[in-house]
């Protein structure tokens, strides 16, 4: 009641004028204040009219009270009473009309949810395996089971994800963890040895977690086999094959091994830049044109990382005493001697550079009896623990493409940052990193897989990428040239001449052929 009283007052005007005032004279009377009514009623107002412009199928009943009322306006109907529902059932049939999906459009709106739906299907579906996998790392096995040995060598990932954690790098102690219990498993089954978290590599679709281990030479790998440049492929177990990888999307999930990666790859690897997918089925698409698909792209992105990135403190390895043989053992604890790992100078690469051809050796001859063939290049013939001071330009040797500085560790006198944690970063490869402390050393590479700069081969002088610029255009077919080449065996060839006679000319049209007839 007192609603209904306030909106009286707000809206019903006085009928009389008020005893003894004359027109226009101003009024006395002390204005009526806003009663919290009338804030009700306009609150109420507000919300009937949102109620009024709610949509149903995009018309709603205050737009089409607005449509109705302007057609009564403009029409001015004799008797606008009378007719009102006929103009409201016109102007709601042209609305209905108006806003009716095509059936096209109802087709597509169809397909699209059902899109929608199955997507979620598959999220969903993607999340469960996800969480399956992570669980059954976890699983104990029966006592039937026959659970393969471990390999030998294989990694303290929980150690090492201590150390890189106080580096600041890291894929997280869950994971890790995760990843040792999958490891553990793939050594023993694949037989590897020296297994270790090798890192991640980030894709658009997907990431690859990849796993680094050593493996006998598979029964059928082929032997002698060569590349479409002509370069020998290193086998397993040796140069850029030293190490076998698999890849995984998560830790849990299915292992899949990389194939050998060849010279050609390498080489063709150094002149693209390419975001990785995460299917490993994918084709690689730029130029130069890459030999292979996107596993094939993976792996040889990882042997040009590892080739560059995987270093340690100098004097924790030495050459075999072979002559011939370039590998390296770790040194005895007795015959260890501690460098200062804060200093550049300090740090050596563990694995074999890879030189020009894509290899780590040059080619073997193809006659090892021919004594007298050409002796190969030996710039082509690397050699193991270089120290990463060698990794800078001849000519810019102020810039080192690494940084080493030690981390801040409890207990540890600030006078001698060398009994620390040191850690070393490539600026070639961001996402490469080192640690160390003692004779204790990690390594792991996290990022896309991508080279920092120009890429080589591609003679630009910014550090921005570019790709490789195409071949040059070929010039258009030219009779004189030709000629001239060919002068020499007495041949010449000429243009036939254009046929400008009119092969009709002299022959009767058809209406007169037809009169002709008639007679």
């Amino acid at each position: 009641h007192a609603l209904s009283g306030a909106r009286g007052l707000a809206a019903r005007p006085s009928s009389t004028p008020h005893r003894g005032r004359r027109k226009g004279a101003p009024s006395h009377r002390p204005k009526r204040p806003l009663l919290p009514g009338a804030v009700v009623a306009m609150a109420d107002f507000e919300a009937a009219k949102a109620f009024l412009q709610t949509k149903e199928d995009g018309v709603s009943l205050f737009d089409h009270l607005t449509e109705v009322l302007l057609k009564v306006i403009t029409e001015h109907p004799e008797n606008a009473v009378e007719h009102f529902e006929r103009i409201s059932a016109a102007v709601k049939s042209s609305s209905m009309l108006d806003h009716k999906p095509s059936a096209g459009a109802a087709v597509a709106a169809a397909a699209a949810g059902a899109r929608g739906e199955a997507e979620e299907a598959d999220v969903r579906e993607a999340a469960l395996k996800r969480v399956a996998d992570a669980l059954a790392v976890f699983r104990t096995p029966n006592e039937d089971d026959d659970v393969p040995e471990v390999g030998e060598g294989l990694q303290d990932v929980a150690d090492a994800s201590n150390y890189l954690e106080w580096a600041g790098v890291g894929l997280g102690r869950t994971e890790m963890f995760r990843l040792h219990l999958s490891l553990r498993e793939l050594s023993a089954k694949q037989s590897a040895r020296d297994m270790r978290v090798w890192g991640r590599l980030h894709g658009l679709e997907a990431d690859y977690i990849v796993a680094e281990g050593k493996i006998d030479p598979p029964e059928d790998e082929a032997e002698d086999e060569k590349d479409a440049l002509g370069n020998a492929v290193e086998p397993t177990g040796t140069g850029a094959n030293t190490c076998t990888y698999w890849v995984c999307s998560h830790a849990g999930a299915e292992w899949h091994r990389l194939p050998r990666v060849t010279p050609h790859q390498i080489v063709v690897a150094r002149r693209i830049k390419r975001f990785l997918t995460g299917k490993l089925d994918a084709p690689v698409a730029g130029h130069p044109p890459f030999p292979g698909e996107e596993r094939s792209l993976v792996r040889a992105q990882i042997a040009r990382i590892s080739a560059e990135t995987v270093v340690c403190p100098a004097g924790h390895f030495k050459r075999v005493e072979d002559e011939e043989s370039r590998d390296v053992e770790p040194v005895p604890d007795d015959e260890y001697a501690a460098e200062d790992p804060t200093a550049p100078e300090g740090w050596v690469h563990i694995a074999l550079p890879i030189n020009a051809l894509g290899r780590t050796a040059p080619n073997p001859k193809e006659d090892e009896g021919d004594e007298e063939g050409e002796e190969p290049d030996p710039e082509l013939l690397t050699e193991p623990l270089k120290p990463i001071t060698d990794d800078a330009p001849p000519d810019a040797e102020d810039a080192l493409p690494w940084t080493v500085r030690p981390c801040p560790v409890a207990g540890i006198p600030s006078a001698e940052p060398a009994a620390g944690l040191v850690l070393a970063k490539s600026l070639r490869w961001p996402g490469a990193v080192a640690v160390a402390r003692g004779r204790r050393f990690a390594n792991l590479y996290v990022g896309y897989g991508v080279e920092s700069g120009t890429p080589e081969g591609a003679d630009l002088a910014p550090a921005a990428f570019q790709p490789a610029t195409p071949g040059p255009v070929q010039s258009e077919f030219s009779m004189e040239a030709f000629n001239a080449a060919a002068a020499e065996n007495g041949a010449k060839f000429e243009e036939q001449p254009d046929v400008i006679v009119d092969p009709d000319e002299g022959k009767p049209a058809e209406g007169e052929e037809d009169a002709e007839e008639d007679e």
